[in-house]
């Protein structure tokens, strides 16, 4: 099967997730288009909104888990950085600007199936494009945590914790369920952990869910899209989710 991956550049936990991908599908990736650098939330203006951002940062991941990607960003150009991995692999990479860019791309190459894992909204032209469609990974149990940081927000409440593989749709975390994969947040002492975690395994969930694709083999479920979409937690979020954490590592101390 022809893959062709349609990424940005983020070193943290979605360049070396899929750096892992490469390695189990290298003869299949047909190419990567990468569409510059991604970000949690909108880009922040000003340096006041650029500190509160810092601030959430390490609300959310804590002391470790900011200087852990502080590391990881600063390798970019070695082993966390996409385009280079394509360079080691033999992997066709081009950069683009906009999503409207990739049609040329799509006619030279002609994937079988298309991986996103951009915050770009994906036009229909694209998505009807390769025979088995767009497919992308969510932090979540979707129908529920549909949007931005879905796997802070499930860990956060403890609910809807896991991966989902599904075939999108026009509509923001819409289509189909491949598969989901359940992961008990109750194994992981705060959320850069389990963040970690989950973009491990999701590579072994892309794979899976191609496989599944290419036997013809699944029960696909139509996600529900009349749940709430979430946002990037403001400082309030972030403010809330610490104290949770707090009392959650208190009580299973006990």
């Amino acid at each position: 099967m022809r893959i062709l991956i349609l990424t940005q550049e983020e070193p943290v936990f979605i360049g070396p997730m899929l750096i892992r991908f490469s390695k189990i599908r290298n003869k299949e990736i047909c190419g990567v288009l990468l569409l510059g650098k991604r970000d949690g939330g909108n880009n922040p203006k000003g340096i006041f909104q650029k500190l509160e951002r810092i601030y959430i940062y390490y609300l959310i991941y804590g002391l470790n888990g900011i200087l852990s990607a502080l590391i990881r960003k600063i390798v970019i150009n070695s082993e966390n950085s996409i385009y280079k991995a394509c360079k080691k692999y033999n992997i066709l990479c081009n950069n683009i600007s906009a999503i409207n860019e990739a049609s040329d791309y799509l006619k030279k190459l002609s994937p079988d199936i298309i991986i996103n894992q951009s915050d770009i909204i994906i036009p229909k032209d694209i998505i009807d494009f390769p025979k088995h469609g767009v497919i992308s990974r969510h932090g979540s149990l979707l129908p529920d945590y549909r949007g931005r940081m879905a796997s802070f927000w499930s860990f956060f409440h403890e609910k809807s914790t896991g991966i989902t593989i599904y075939r999108i749709s026009e509509k923001i975390d819409s289509g189909v369920i491949i598969l989901q994969k359940n992961v008990d947040s109750k194994d992981f002492s705060d959320y850069f952990e389990y963040s970690n975690f989950i973009f491990n395994k999701s590579a072994g969930c892309l794979d899976e869910a191609i496989k599944l694709i290419g036997s013809g083999n699944i029960e696909a479920e139509k996600i529900n899209t009349s749940t709430p979409l979430y946002k990037f937690p403001t400082k309030v979020d972030a403010i809330l989710y610490r104290k949770a954490l707090k009392k959650r590592n208190r009580q299973s101390k006990k």
